[in-house]
């Protein structure tokens, strides 16, 4: 989820394809309550508290905040977010809420509780999650979603094992657990420059007040 967050960010906000390496993917999932983490055994894999896990994500939480992402150049840099926050809406308001955070912030980062049956849904063509009450619980599920149709039935369109995959509004309503908005700092470093021009800050810092209740620092802002 969070991989796909910064690999999304780089790509629409500065045109550049970056990768993130298992390794460093397990080492955010060890900083983020899984200190002993084997990938090989699968010992300690216990899964995640998101807030535990965007707090080892957050600029000044620690001295390795962040997660290691490689650039086009071949470089490692590990990146931060400045801040995230948890949308508020529930039903029908939380759908309105993930289309507007997707749209204002480039994605958002959604924990939702699978079924049985989103293991047929995915490879599917085209593949779409939906909710189906009468299917067996399969576990929870972290996922982001980077853009969204506005067609109830196909609507926010999420990277799961590598699946472009749409979700429908029902199986938000009733199967997400939370939804996040998270803001890179490298987002806010860029407002000086044209690959932020025309975004108004303080509207934005408005907005992600509005739909999570928390604020949006602006002194994160390049001088």
């Amino acid at each position: 989820m969070v991989a796909n967050l910064f690999i999304s960010w780089f790509m629409y906000a500065l045109g550049e394809q970056v990768t993130v390496t298992d390794d460093a993917i397990y080492d955010l999932y060890r900083r983020a309550g899984n200190p002993q983490f084997n990938p090989t055994t699968g010992a300690d894999d216990n899964g995640v508290d998101n807030a535990v896990l965007m707090g080892a994500m957050l600029l000044g939480s620690s001295s390795d905040a962040g997660l290691d992402v490689t650039r086009a150049d071949g470089s490692v840099q590990r990146v931060t977010i400045s801040v995230f926050g948890k949308l508020t809406g529930t039903g029908q308001e939380l759908v309105d809420q993930m289309k507007a955070a997707t749209g204002l912030f480039g994605g958002v980062c959604i924990a939702v509780n699978l079924e049985i049956a989103q293991q047929h849904q995915t490879v599917a063509h085209p593949p779409v999650w939906s909710d189906i009450p009468s299917s067996p619980n399969w576990g929870g599920h972290d996922i982001f979603g980077g853009r969204y149709t506005g067609v109830e039935g196909d609507d926010e369109h999420v990277i799961s094992w590598l699946v472009n995959v749409g979700v429908a509004d029902d199986f938000i309503r009733a199967r997400s657990s939370e939804l996040l908005v998270a803001v890179p700092t490298l987002a806010l470093k860029q407002a000086p420059v044209s690959v932020a021009s025309g975004v108004h800050w303080t509207d934005l810092a408005d907005e992600f007040s509005y739909l999570t209740g928390r604020t949006l620092d602006l002194s994160t802002l390049a001088s």
